[in-house]
């Protein structure tokens, strides 16, 4: 999808995905109540899913291809094969590093959460 983009059914799907997550948790013996494990692992699949989104649509590079024209987050245009020129956001953070930050800011959110209620 778009950088940054923000979708119904992708915002529906970031806290039940954060749900399956503390399913699975729940499996290795938490030691939370369900409804607050299940609490705190949807507001960190949330949160993280947000985190995306902001940094992907302000942060994350974007390249033009000098070719088509078109804007993406690749530095190379992978239909034209032509390096882009950066238009937004910054050279070094791209969609790898974008979701390797929301992954790691949601997963510490949601550690931080449950020890808070622990």
């Amino acid at each position: 999808g778009t950088s940054g983009g923000v979708t119904l059914l992708g915002t529906i799907a970031a806290p039940v995905g954060g749900m399956l997550i503390g399913i699975a948790g729940l499996a290795a013996r938490a030691v939370m109540p369900i409804g607050a494990w299940l609490g705190v692992t949807a507001a960190a699949g949330l949160a993280g899913s947000l985190i995306d989104s902001v940094l992907g649509a302000t942060l994350q590079g974007q390249w033009r291809c000098p070719g088509c024209g078109r804007v993406q987050d690749a530095r190379c245009h992978r239909g034209c094969e032509m390096p882009g020129t950066l238009v937004s956001g910054v050279a070094w953070l791209d969609n790898d590093g974008v979701n390797a930050a929301a992954t790691a800011a949601g997963a510490c959110l949601g550690y931080l959460s449950a020890m808070a209620m622990h």
